[in-house]
């Protein structure tokens, strides 16, 4: 006699068996790696892991960023990227084109859209950080975001960071100088180079510059008419201006 508790279990596991044989050979939701940039916003993927050479697979899919009316982030995807990949229920080529009039809340109506399929796929470009794997990064952590671009790999440094503090001091740097704008409003600059303050009608350089000059002029008033700066304040000036103005600031005057 069949021991009806045997044959409960074992068509329990025979639609067990055969529900996890059906979605595993549905398309819902993939990883994988981007191996070829078809074009912009296009890609060719291939599956991250699988069990077995022959269930290798590739597909191309439409590479999607973070995307608004409000802010779009286009990250340009590298061969080599990790991408999740999904698989929509319905899939149309036209649903990822926003118009620009009063249609863009309009749904598309297709009776021959189709999803949960290899032509389907979405790549989304997402990953576990490691910092020895990626570069140019961009990290939030209570409220404070630090930004670090332009990485040189032969110095192994950036040449580009930004940081904005959670108190709002802000920081940006680069190999060869550093602005620091704290909570108070103070401005501290630090360059290797020179520094160049201007508008649209003179610049600092030239400001300081017409000063100095004025004052090699300068003519002192009395009972001759030949009274002038000294040549030892003019020399004194010109050192000034060559061991100190010049070295400091860069303009129109130079």
């Amino acid at each position: 006699m069949i021991n009806p508790n045997f044959t409960a279990q074992s068509e329990s596991l025979n639609f067990n068996s055969t529900v996890e044989a059906i979605v595993k050979r549905s398309c819902i939701i993939d990883y994988g790696i981007i191996q070829e940039i078809v074009a912009d916003g296009v890609v060719n993927v291939a599956v991250a892991v699988s069990d077995t050479d022959q269930n290798m697979f590739c597909m191309t899919c439409v590479l999607a960023n973070i995307a608004s009316y409000s802010l779009t982030v286009n990250i340009k995807p590298s061969e080599g990227d990790r991408v999740l990949v999904v698989y929509p229920r319905m899939y149309d080529d036209d649903m990822f084109t926003v118009p620009d009039d009063d249609t863009k809340k309009d749904v598309i109506v297709n009776p021959k859209a189709k999803g949960y399929n290899l032509c389907s796929g979405i790549a989304i470009l997402i990953n576990q950080y490691k910092e020895a794997s990626h570069k140019n990064i961009i990290t939030v952590d209570n409220g404070a975001v630090n930004i670090k671009l332009g990485y040189d790999k032969n110095n192994e440094k950036y040449m580009t960071e930004l940081t904005t503090g959670a108190d709002g001091n802000i920081t940006v740097k680069n190999p060869n100088a550093t602005v620091v704008i704290d909570k108070d409003g103070n401005v501290t600059m630090q360059a290797k180079g020179k520094y160049t303050i201007a508008n649209d009608v003179t610049d600092l350089k030239q400001v300081i510059d017409g000063l100095a000059t004025e004052l090699e002029n300068l003519v002192t008033t009395g009972s001759s008419t030949t009274q002038s700066t000294s040549p030892a304040t003019k020399t004194s000036i010109a050192t000034w201006r060559t061991g100190k103005l010049n070295n400091l600031l860069d303009g129109a005057s130079d």
